[in-house]
């Protein structure tokens, strides 16, 4: 079996996700992280900076990738990304899984969304 598959090597990390919090406002039955309306952890804005720092000194990671329960629950979600896009060389391109996403931040970076439902 060996034989089918060639060495992989890595070529880097380019994608930084983030899952900053379980509180959401759906229970879903496919939610991987159980979030829920009666989940209240969520990603303090200290935890933030930190991925913030981790951003601003790894600049291969070009794709951010928001996640949680619902992320823009968050208190901090729109500090959150506004740091990030003031950061030092990302792409800044976002994915989540919030709908209105792409209303509130738009201008002047690429992004993607995923819905389910």
């Amino acid at each position: 079996m060996a034989r089918y598959f060639r060495c992989m090597a890595s070529t880097g990390i380019q994608i930084f996700q983030v899952n900053i919090g379980k509180m959401c406002n759906q229970t879903c039955k496919h939610c991987h992280v159980d979030a829920g309306p009666d989940r209240k952890e969520i990603m303090a804005r200290e935890i933030m900076q930190q991925c913030i720092d981790v951003l601003n000194k790894n600049p291969q990671l070009k794709i951010i990738d928001i996640t949680g329960g619902a992320p823009e629950l968050n208190p901090n979600f729109r500090w959150f990304v506004d740091e990030i896009r003031n950061g030092e060389g990302q792409t800044n391109f976002f994915g989540t899984n919030y709908r209105n996403f792409y209303q509130l931040f738009s201008n002047n970076f690429i992004l993607t969304t995923t819905i389910f439902r």
